[in-house]
């Protein structure tokens, strides 16, 4: 009886002390929270807890600051085989990442990075799920696995029929329980509720914006000091209530994953087809093979039989004439024995004439056939064809070839540019056979996707040329011209700073027409020649046919071309040098000229100071970004800025004439020259402080060198950018008669 009611009481005891709602063991209660979930049947997607290094379930979650969660070995072994002593990137988005503490070693770096707690939980949920809801006291008391019915929210325990009978409902009889099929709340929100500091085992009360991660109180104060932002959670998830970027860039993301599993699935098909291609073509070339070895088969069978058939008729000849002159000699062998004992002297002298001719024919044969007496053996000794093919490993050789391909439009966009690796892509020559000079070229445009506009100092021409080498047309002006810069409609202004002149200079299409009795080709605009009802609009050359006097048809005779038409010349009071049109005027700098201006020019040539700076410049650009000028600076002096940017520019408000600038970067980057901005808002200019063309980012926190004599690129001078393709004018003697472009990847 006492040993009942000592069991007894220590159930009560354990059964209160799990009722105990003032200070919950937080163990218990997170083992408990993780075995709580919803009556829609909570699951977790195994993606979600698989590491995607190993492809395992993640063991010992780290996560980098980008929040991707690898496991602790995976990450480590990543980082120990990255050769950057101080960085690394990550395994999935390639982002450059810094350890916690640079000064440790290399081995030691994954496990300072934060254990991403929610996926242990996760892990935890899983695995509790699959074993099933068992009472909690029996489990504590006996280590009986009793399934339990019913849950306590205060206590947070899970009970069996018997617990919740005899002892929860005898101590809490205020404490209504629930069955387990009525439970509704989310087990990993409950869950978060408890995630704890892995380090310091505290309650994540805080998060660092500067670090993106979930700390505690002691974290903070030890490692987080510095940190810019430190706030509570509810403060950041309100942040992240209010901020639609991310729900924006979600959104684009699921967008290029669509475009990248179309483009690998129309990858996967062309791969099937190439797969199906390439076994024709082993069977095939098997066939050949087999044909080859068919018809040295029947040639060897066939020269065999020859041979032998020669042979055979040559020896059974031989023994022809044998067996009749032997039979022959028998003969006269017997009939003399019968003859020599007779009397006729006639038939005597004639057997033996006989006698002695067909002896004299036996030496004849014997002389004929044994001299020399040899054998004929016929063999035969094969080539060793199949010594030779044993060592051919396969019937061709089986490879992948790399084909450079341009993304996917979400893709492109989806990829930051400032991320990306200039690739050579083609050098176009754009020395002309009536140059009489090598080429000097000052500045470059995309004039179209695929379409360049360049200017040729030294031979005093305007070019157009395709992305793809070939020459459209050329204009001749009277003195050299300098930059370009895109206007409305299918025009370009370009400046010619020896005259003071900025020309207006239209890209229009125009119709070769061919006059049949003269042969001589005239030229009509396109716009006049489309309205008449036998020509095409929408064709590339003109599918119109002529009727000549004697009634036949003759082939298509009109062909479009493109053409460089100067529309007109604005002469203004100053030298000009860079160019860029915004709204209805041009800005433009005065190069070398003192002082140094940025100005205003009307279409009617009026001209008007915006600003003056401290060092020449030759190149202007606008920022389609944003309404920005980037000016770019000659300056060899440290610590002068390379380029500038104005802001907000206004035609005619004297008030904003001397607007402040603000230089984008200084320091090295000096004797800047061409310069233009990407659909990012990135710069890249042609500098002079580190050779090649260097890329600046949106906010001038990080410079590159993008291009440079790694790629041949030795003295650059003008770059243009659209899309992900750069094209670039160099002007060191070796590269002056072509231009290069990269892609961007």
């Amino acid at each position: 009886m006492a040993e009942t009611k000592q069991s007894s009481s220590q159930v009560t005891g354990d059964t209160a002390s799990c009722c105990n709602t003032t200070e919950p063991d937080v163990d218990d209660v997170r083992g408990n929270l993780v075995s709580e979930e919803s009556t829609t049947s909570l699951t977790v997607d195994p993606f979600l807890i698989e590491c995607p290094i190993c492809l395992e379930q993640l063991v010992q979650p780290k996560s980098l600051p980008c929040l991707h969660t690898f496991c602790l070995k995976c990450l480590s072994d990543c980082i120990i085989k990255n050769d950057n002593p101080t960085t690394f990137p990550c395994p999935i988005c390639r982002k450059v990442t810094m350890p916690p503490d640079s000064s440790l070693d290399k081995g030691t770096w994954a496990a300072e990075f934060p254990t991403n707690n929610l996926i242990v939980e996760m892990i935890k949920y899983t695995q509790h799920t699959a074993t099933g809801k068992l009472c909690d006291p029996c489990r504590r008391r006996t280590d009986r696995q009793s399934p339990a019915v019913r849950w306590c929210r205060i206590c947070s325990v899970y009970l069996c029929q018997n617990c919740e009978d005899d002892f929860h409902g005898f101590l809490h009889s205020n404490v209504e329980t629930l069955h387990v099929s009525e439970l509704n709340q989310s087990p990993l929100k409950a869950n978060t509720a408890l995630i704890r500091c892995s380090k310091h085992k505290k309650k994540m009360s805080l998060f660092c914006e500067d670090h993106q991660a979930l700390l505690c109180s002691l974290c903070v104060a030890v490692s987080h000091r510095t940190c810019c932002s430190v706030l509570t959670p509810p403060e950041y998830a309100q942040k992240l209530t209010s901020d639609t970027v991310i729900r924006t860039r979600l959104a684009k993301g699921e967008h290029v994953m669509d475009a990248l599993v179309k483009d690998f699935s129309t990858q996967l098909e062309l791969l099937e087809h190439n797969k199906q291609e390439a076994e024709h073509s082993i069977s095939e070339e098997s066939q050949n093979i087999n044909n080859i070895v068919k018809r040295l088969h029947d040639q060897s069978m066939s020269k065999l039989i020859g041979v032998y058939k020669e042979q055979k008729e040559r020896l059974e000849t031989s023994i022809q004439r044998c067996k009749s002159l032997k039979n022959s000699m028998t003969n006269t062998g017997k009939v003399s024995g019968v003859i020599s004992s007779g009397s006729d002297s006639i038939q005597k002298i004639s057997i033996y004439q006989r006698g002695k001719a067909e002896i004299e024919s036996c030496t004849q044969v014997v002389h004929d056939l044994v001299r020399p007496f040899e054998g004929k053996v016929l063999s035969f000794e094969p080539v060793g064809l199949h010594e030779k093919i044993k060592y051919v490993e396969s019937l061709g050789k089986i490879s992948v070839i790399n084909q450079i391909r341009d993304y996917p439009s979400a893709v492109d966009k989806w990829l930051p540019l400032s991320d990306r690796i200039a690739t050579h892509h083609s050098t176009v020559s754009v020395k002309l056979d009536a140059d009489k000079q090598i080429c000097s070229v000052r500045d470059v445009m995309w004039f179209d996707d695929d379409v360049i506009l360049l200017t040729d100092a030294n031979n005093k021409k305007v070019k157009l040329f395709a992305e793809n080498g070939d020459f459209i047309d050329s204009l001749n002006l009277a003195d050299r011209p300098w930059a370009v810069c895109k206007l409305p409609g299918n025009r370009a202004a370009v400046t010619r700073p020896d005259s003071k002149t900025i020309s207006v200079i239209m890209v229009e299409e125009k119709m070769t027409k061919q006059t049949h009795d003269s042969g001589v080709d005239s030229c009509v605009d396109v716009g006049q020649e489309s309205s008449k009802p036998e020509l095409s609009s929408d064709s590339s050359d003109c599918e119109a046919r002529e009727l000549v006097p004697d009634g036949n048809e003759v082939a298509p005779s009109r062909k479009r071309n493109t053409v460089l038409r100067l529309e007109k010349d604005i002469v203004i009071d100053r030298p000009c040098y860079g160019v860029c049109y915004v709204g209805d005027k041009f800005i433009v700098s005065n190069g070398r000229q003192s002082p140094y201006q940025v100005y205003s020019v009307m279409p009617d040539g009026r001209t008007d100071l915006m600003m003056e700076h401290e060092s020449p410049s030759y190149y202007i650009t606008g920022d389609i970004t944003q309404p920005n000028v980037l000016v770019s600076l000659i300056s060899s002096i440290p610590g002068n800025a390379a380029i500038y940017r104005m802001p907000g520019v206004h035609p005619h408000d004297r008030a904003n004439v001397n607007v402040s600038v603000s230089p984008v970067t200084g320091g090295s980057l000096t004797n800047a020259h061409g310069v233009d901005v990407d659909r990012e808002g990135n710069v890249y200019m042609c500098c002079g402080g580190l050779p090649g063309l260097v890329q600046v980012t949106v906010e001038g926190g990080t410079v590159r060198e993008l291009v440079g004599v790694v790629q041949g690129v030795k003295d650059p001078r003008a770059v243009a950018m659209i899309q992900n393709k750069v094209v670039l004018a160099d002007v060191d003697k070796a590269n002056a008669n072509s231009i290069k472009i990269f892609h961007l990847r």
